[in-house]
């Protein structure tokens, strides 16, 4: 993925555009580095080390009815090593499947006797690139996203709207969705509530966006609700802080039914 040929045409771009000739990285260096991380990240899928952590973790706390689970770069290296691995080392798709997959198999080692969750929160789950004018398709990230929302009843969805897309034509048995800070195409957001009008009953929203088509973009409000919810009966109210709203928004709850 990064030759020696290719690591000198870089290096020399770098140096071209003024950069300090150590700007770069040693080469050796570079493949030490993502060698270990390498090395270190096949321990722990081969000995499930991640797994058995996080089902002791969520053992000693029978009380958790709230988990967050936020997509973004966590290795602890030299700040360089991220414009490497963004070179195709990582699979976006791939490893955002694994990682789901991990935290729902953690969650169904809980014992019966603990007290189920209510709240699971994605954060910032992004994905490959797409066209914009479809819906993504990536059905092992769908499937293994269904399954983690097996486990609660309200999903909140902050930073990305991704996770509304994957959903889009799934049925999950969700009583409550919760959006904040997300843009989210007319299309999805259709094709979601209408796959889940049987059980959906709640929706919160604060710096929400809908996008129709390629530019036209507008702010999810309670003016706008009657032309993006034809069909459903429902009513507004603001919302209270109980989702972790930020004291600056101004955020709303739709109830669906009469």
């Amino acid at each position: 993925m990064l030759t020696p040929k290719s690591y000198v045409e870089e290096a020399k771009e770098l140096y071209d555009c003024g950069y300090p000739a150590d700007e770069c990285p040693p080469y050796m260096v570079i493949y030490e580095t993502l060698r270990t991380i390498c090395e270190n990240q096949q321990e722990i899928l081969e000995n499930h080390k991640n797994i058995d952590v996080l089902s002791s973790v969520l053992a000693a706390l029978p009380r958790l009815r709230e988990l967050e689970l936020d997509f973004c770069p966590s290795i602890d290296e030299p700040q360089w090593v991220d414009s490497y691995l963004s070179l195709g080392m990582t699979a976006k798709e791939v490893s955002n499947t694994y990682h789901i997959q991990a935290v729902t198999k953690a969650l169904q080692r809980r014992p019966e006797c603990i007290a189920p969750l209510v709240t699971i929160e994605l954060s910032s789950l992004d994905l490959p690139h797409y066209s914009s004018w479809e819906l993504p398709k990536f059905p092992s990230l769908s499937g293994a996203l269904e399954l983690l929302l097996e486990h609660c009843t309200t999903l909140r969805i902050t930073g990305d709207s991704a996770p509304l897309e994957l959903l889009s034509r799934s049925t999950v048995k969700l009583r409550k969705l919760i959006l904040g800070h997300v843009n989210i195409s007319y299309t999805a957001w259709r094709e979601f509530l209408e796959t889940n009008r049987q059980t959906i009953i709640s929706i919160g929203f604060y710096d929400t966006h809908l996008i129709r088509g390629l530019a036209e973009i507008q702010e999810l409000s309670p003016k706008l609700l009657p032309a993006v919810l034809p069909g459903f009966a429902f009513s507004t109210k603001k919302s209270t802080d109980y989702w972790k709203m930020p004291y600056w928004e101004t955020g709303w709850i739709i109830q669906l039914g009469s």
